[in-house]
């Protein structure tokens, strides 16, 4: 059908119309990857998932992203209801210990295919 591209900035709008003005639809977060139908100008019209709309081509790589989410842990939540930013053993060992750890997830690309 079309060709693959991927986000190559931290976010993309998705807008209705080939330009800056033009409503956005969504938000894309970066390594999304999505089908260019046509270009036009220095917009391409792409589809994301259900949703069709227009994207800047400076913010668009040719390629599909592989990627991995890449999880740790930015603290714990402790028994009796404080917090801690420890991240390892001795976390909360005052509170009662470790009701939960808290983590932070990051997107990261392997590798892109298809280029």
């Amino acid at each position: 059908m079309g060709q693959s591209y991927y986000v190559s900035s931290s976010s993309l709008n998705l807008r209705v119309g080939p330009s800056i003005e033009s409503k956005s639809i969504q938000t894309l977060s970066q390594y999304d990857n999505v089908t260019m139908l046509e270009e036009s100008g220095e917009w391409y019209k792409i589809k994301f998932g259900d949703k069709t709309g227009y994207a800047s081509k400076s913010f668009l790589k040719e390629g599909k992203a592989v990627t991995s989410i890449s999880s740790y842990r930015i603290g714990a939540t402790c028994k009796d209801g404080t917090s801690s930013s420890a991240t390892g053993r001795g976390a909360c060992s005052r509170h009662g210990g470790v009701s939960s750890w808290r983590t932070k997830s990051t997107k990261v690309l392997l590798r892109v295919e298809g280029k």
